[in-house]
């Protein structure tokens, strides 16, 4: 009787233990039903990359089919009793054609609040392991700093699990296009170029958070190059030879007060202004790339206009080698 009584025992755990492990399948990991006996949904990603907004026409898209190449998901949601857990940068990798991770991320008719993709294919983000926010700083353009985020996809369940990715670079893009007129009588040797705002606010530093874009710790001054033993500052600029070598990518940020361009040319230092407006919607905007035509002639230095150029990736197809 006692041997009896202590199989019913064990027998009513295991069922306990059953009902228990039914009851916290977790959805975003599990195929089958959820909890709330839903039914489960694989996430699911087409990927394209941004090629950025250009004067003549809003941006355009390039498929991103580099074999091996890893985007990554973040899920968030607010919490609260039956609401999915938050997942950060869960890796899927490109494979046959086909945006794939193990094990599937799963979703039922409860809603994420965000999903954010992330692709870094150079690795040169720093996010927490649990975190969404990665240092950002001006540079010198090299293609192979750059990586990308869309933050757009919210209110994710089993109803729009297919996810259509449109990244876009982090960082803004803004170059000179310095050019002489023949009336310039100088030699018009560049030895310094200074980018800074009027009021001091440009920053060059500072902690972005792919959530919303938003940058905190930030260091705000002006950004200088020193062209001194360069050609530029040697030989000078000459007539019909516009020199483009100021190229920088910058955090996105609103521009509340315009840019300032500083230049010591011929030993001179002389700046020309370029008030907001002259940007869209008065902003670096991410992933888009400005040019600066500043001219120098007789009598003045003055930026001529400013333009946004196509900003067209390379490093989209399989044969793309980052050069070192």
């Amino acid at each position: 009787m006692k041997t009896t009584l202590l199989t019913i025992a064990m027998l009513s755990a295991l069922a306990l233990l059953a009902t228990a492990c039914t009851a916290d399948i977790r959805p975003e990991t599990d195929p089958g039903t959820g909890g709330s006996g839903a039914a489960l949904v694989p996430v699911s990603l087409r990927v394209t990359l941004e090629n950025g907004e250009a004067a003549t026409r809003a941006a355009t898209y390039t498929n991103l089919t580099k074999e091996g190449a890893v985007v990554t998901l973040t899920m968030l949601t607010a919490g609260g009793t039956g609401y999915y857990a938050n997942r950060y940068h869960t890796p899927y990798t490109l494979t046959d054609g086909r945006w794939v991770t193990t094990p599937p991320i799963y979703v039922d008719n409860r809603t994420a609040d965000q999903v954010i993709a992330c692709y870094d294919p150079n690795t040169k983000t720093a996010f927490e392991a649990t975190g969404t926010q990665t240092p950002i700083a001006v540079s010198k353009y090299n293609e192979d700093l750059l990586w990308y985020y869309d933050n757009t996809h919210r209110s994710i369940n089993s109803t729009n699990a297919a996810l259509d990715i449109k990244l876009k670079c982090a960082y803004s893009r803004l170059s000179l296009k310095l050019s002489r007129a023949e009336s310039y009588m100088g030699d018009c040797k560049i030895t310094r170029v200074r980018i800074a705002s009027a009021d001091g606010s440009l920053i060059t530093a500072a902690t972005v958070d792919m959530t919303d874009g938003t940058l905190t710790n930030a260091t705000a001054h002006g950004y200088t190059i020193d062209f001194t033993g360069t050609p530029l500052a040697n030989d000078g600029l000459a007539v019909n030879a516009p020199d483009e070598s100021v190229d920088l990518l910058f955090p996105a940020q609103t521009l509340t007060a315009g840019l300032v361009v500083a230049l010591k040319v011929d030993g001179f230092d002389v700046q020309t202004s370029v008030p907001p407006a002259k940007f869209s919607d008065s902003a670096l905007k991410q992933g888009v790339h400005y040019s600066l035509h500043i001219g120098f002639a007789a009598v003045e230095v003055k930026v001529e206009q400013v333009t946004v150029e196509d900003w067209t990736l390379t490093n989209l197809s399989d044969n793309y080698t980052p050069e070192l």
